[in-house]
């Protein structure tokens, strides 16, 4: 096992460990990196010498203080992880695990299958969980493990596809405005309305 990967087992949860893609060593030394990151990670700096692969003394910290210290770490290789990501060397490691759908594929019918892509809905920690979101029809879904959305950012979805050619299928817009009507003329549930969008109900108007 790496450094980089004992990291991750001893500061994610095993759940979460195989979402991240593995940092390369060279960016987690670079001074570049870690730009502006000092004022957002309490104990900024134990927490980026662990991370360097530094020895921190810990025998005169209370169990608290490790406890916290643990939490620094996480936040902030969480969020060199945002940075790495969408690097090209980020995106190949991320692509690798987007061909083994290690995230999943979307549930929807219509999609066949696609692969969803890890996200998060803002880029400032502590304020959500991480998502899924699907190229095929642009639903979000939960992400079912424990880590924060701001690990992954809100952009990396379109910037992942950009950079390996992958096509969207976007939807027009108007499709999101329309209404659709059964049978009986009467307007379908707002329930049915992105059945109806994405084609798992054959629209009748």
């Amino acid at each position: 096992m790496s450094r980089r990967d004992n990291f991750r087992a001893l500061y994610f949860d095993p759940s979460s460990q195989n979402w991240l893609v593995e940092i390369d060593d060279m960016y987690l030394q670079s001074a570049v990196s870690y730009y502006g990151l000092n004022s957002i990670v309490p104990n900024y700096s134990r927490a980026a010498g662990i991370i360097k692969g530094r020895r921190v003394d810990t025998s005169e910290m209370s169990e608290r203080q490790i406890k916290t210290l643990a939490e620094s770490c996480r936040l902030l290789y969480g969020l060199l992880h945002q940075r790495y990501i969408v690097t090209e060397d980020g995106i190949r490691k991320l692509e690798n695990k987007y061909r083994r759908k290690v995230y999943g594929v979307c549930p929807r019918v219509a999609c066949k299958g696609r692969p969803l892509i890890p996200m998060g809905l803002t880029i400032e920690p502590r304020l959500g969980k991480v998502r899924r979101w699907c190229p095929q029809c642009h639903d979000i879904y939960d992400g079912g493990v424990d880590l924060d959305g701001a690990y992954f950012g809100s952009d990396l979805p379109i910037m992942f596809h950009k950079m390996n050619d992958i096509p969207i299928k976007f939807r027009p817009f108007s499709s999101f405005l329309k209404k659709y009507i059964d049978e009986n003329g009467n307007e379908v549930p707002e329930i049915k309305q992105r059945l109806y969008r994405w084609g798992e109900y054959p629209a009748i108007k």
